[in-house]
């Protein structure tokens, strides 16, 4: 038996090539994540044909043998799509790799979770229910996936004694393991009131009211291959009827902040502590004016090393943004970053990807009416900036949504700048010192038109946005580099009269998108896959299945995080599954959540 070394072939730059091919006439097919999980082994089958298989449990078989000699496996890229893969000497086989698609996705239906599985072979997909039966009145109030997908947790009411309690299950293998409860025992009349994974996965944190009924404490639970390794309250001494509303990990997930009214029954105060509950945790926030609470909206920047809020501190009668560095539970002093603001209070803000400034919506203009403008204060050193104005927006303009590209380099945002009536999508070149001179992306708007959304592209610097731009009432979604140096593209196919893009989807890897839109006048909506490539959009294609076309309700399509799968939810006809190359499995009855494990 002859082994292809898995390392070899990762370093050849195939890391997701795991016998995902078949041979040069199309013989065989497998998927599955591959070099980088485990080595793969060749075997004669005595008929002249060979089938590689490798340790995640793909397989494919090749006509010809890879060689007749050696315990090792060279495969060399073609350039063209195909590897050639040759061992101990013998002549090289070319294996075509296929665009493989990860099979599995978590279905919530009714009161159940279950992991369906999807076959590359085209047979039924095989159902696993993830939770245990519920007694009567028993459910799921809520769900989530890990990000490396290989655990999911769930809220429930426990399938014996009808306490709402914390469970966890690894779905990173054929069937998901037995869920395990994450809390410990709560008392009478206990419960978990919320939960969430860490950004890396490996730890759940979550509310309950576990040692004392009525008191809501934080808890912080290291999950390992669907097992809890430790558990520890992260929220200190907490006084009794004090609550815990509301807490975020760190990215790096060692860190966690939450708020918490334990010191002051009427405020609920910021607090930031180590999430493995080695010491107690400390107050950000300065003194709030009476009655009054750090708003809900804190974050950690996304290094770990700084924390925002807003509130009303000292005798402020506006809420301010604050940014306090923070290293191991323990935050310096928190500084006010913006301005002095003029009859309303910082509104939405977020951190650049880099974690070097912070943008915000306020108005700081006191000479002007109340307008709403976007800021900018550079945080990187230990005295933020105050905030710098991005737009070039007077009298009765308003800034809406706004988002940093992934470079941190350029900040998108919409708002009626250039008209006071028209909704525009604008950028700002912010990598300076001053931020630049806004820059319109879109064209010229037809009569009455307006942009109605945005979305920056994961990992890059582009931008699609919908708008009715050539013709009023004819929503269409545009692609465009956050630049401005190049035209919007026309992302849809033709529309009809009228028709529309009712909704669109980007991939979190930013590989692809899909959007629902009509082909003919008076048409249902037909779902759309779009690849997307850093010189645009690609053309885009039909993914709706044949059941579906032509039914009156086609609800809504769902794309995965690498781009790969397509879910089509239709209230008359049901749900599927679509490689977008292939017919899609049929699950049955329609399902309101879905969550893709890719």
């Amino acid at each position: 038996m002859k082994i292809i070394n898995g390392a070899l072939l990762l370093a050849l730059g195939l890391s997701t090539f795991a016998c995902d091919g078949g041979d040069s006439d199309g013989a065989g097919g497998a998927g599955g994540q591959g070099a980088a999980e485990g080595a793969c082994s060749v075997k004669d089958n005595g008929d002249g044909t060979a089938t590689i298989s490798c340790a995640d449990g793909s397989s494919a078989e090749v006509t010809g043998l890879p060689g007749d000699q050696g315990d090792g496996c060279e495969a060399t890229d073609n350039g063209d799509g195909t590897w050639a893969i040759s061992c101990g000497g013998g002549d090289p086989v070319v294996v075509k790799q296929t665009a493989a698609f990860n099979s599995k996705v978590l279905v919530k239906e009714g009161n159940d979770l279950t992991l369906v599985t999807l076959h590359d072979d085209g047979s039924a997909p095989s159902r696993a229910r993830v939770n245990k039966a519920f007694i009567d009145g028993g459910s799921i109030s809520t769900y989530e996936v890990s990000s490396d997908n290989k655990h999911v947790l769930f809220i429930a009411t426990d399938d014996t004694t009808s306490v709402v309690q914390l469970y966890v299950s690894d779905i990173s293998g054929d069937k998901p393991t037995a869920p395990v409860r994450v809390n410990g025992a709560l008392v009478a009349d206990g419960s978990v009131i919320s939960a969430r994974f860490s950004p890396d996965g490996g730890k759940i944190g979550y509310i309950a009211d576990e040692d004392e009924d009525g008191t809501n404490e934080l808890y912080v639970a290291v999950i390992k291959a669907g097992k809890v390794t430790s558990n520890d309250k992260v929220s200190g001494t907490t006084t009794a009827s004090a609550a815990v509303s509301s807490f975020v990990f760190s990215a790096d997930g060692k860190q966690i902040a939450f708020l918490s009214n334990t010191a002051i029954s009427t405020q609920s105060e910021l607090y930031v502590a180590t999430a493995n509950g080695d010491a107690d945790p400390n107050k950000v926030n300065g003194t709030l004016v009476a009655a009054t609470s750090v708003q809900t909206d804190y974050g950690f920047t996304p290094d770990g090393k700084r924390i925002g809020y807003r509130a009303l501190q000292g005798t402020a009668v506006y809420y301010d943004l604050y940014v306090a560095p923070v290293s191991s539970g323990n935050p310096d002093t928190a500084q006010k970053v913006n301005g002095t603001l003029d009859a309303v209070s910082v509104y939405n803000w977020g951190f650049s990807p880099n974690s070097k400034k912070v943008a915000y919506r306020a108005d700081q203009d006191a000479d002007l009416t109340v307008n709403t403008n976007l800021y900018i204060s550079d945080i990187a050193d230990e005295d933020p900036t105050t905030g710098l104005k991005v737009d070039d927006g007077g009298e009765g303009s308003a800034v809406g949504a706004f988002a940093f590209t992934s470079s941190s380099k350029y900040l998108v945002f919409m708002g009626n700048i250039t008209d006071t009536v028209d909704v525009e999508v604008y950028s700002s070149d912010v990598s300076k010192t001053t931020p630049g001179n806004q820059t319109t992306l879109n064209a010229d708007l037809a009569e009455d038109g307006n942009i109605t959304g945005f979305s920056v592209i994961p990992e890059t610097d582009n931008v699609v946005f919908l708008g009715d731009v050539t013709a009023d009432a004819r929503v269409e979604l545009f692609f465009v580099h956050a630049s401005g140096a190049d035209d919007a593209v026309r992302v849809n196919s033709s529309l009809p009269s009228a028709g529309a893009v009712a909704s669109y989807q980007v991939a979190k890897n930013g590989s692809a998108l899909t959007y629902l839109a009509p082909n003919f006048t008076g048409g249902v909506p037909y779902a759309y896959y779009v690849k997307l490539a850093d010189d645009g959009p690609k053309t885009p294609k039909v993914v709706s299945p044949i059941a579906f076309v032509g039914q009156p309700n086609l609800a809504g399509i769902a794309l995965s995080n690498t781009g790969k799968l397509v879910w089509i939810n239709d209230t008359f006809g049901g749900s599927g599954i679509t490689d977008t190359i292939s017919a899609p499995a049929i699950l049955g009855s329609a399902s309101a959540f879905v969550t893709f494990l890719d």
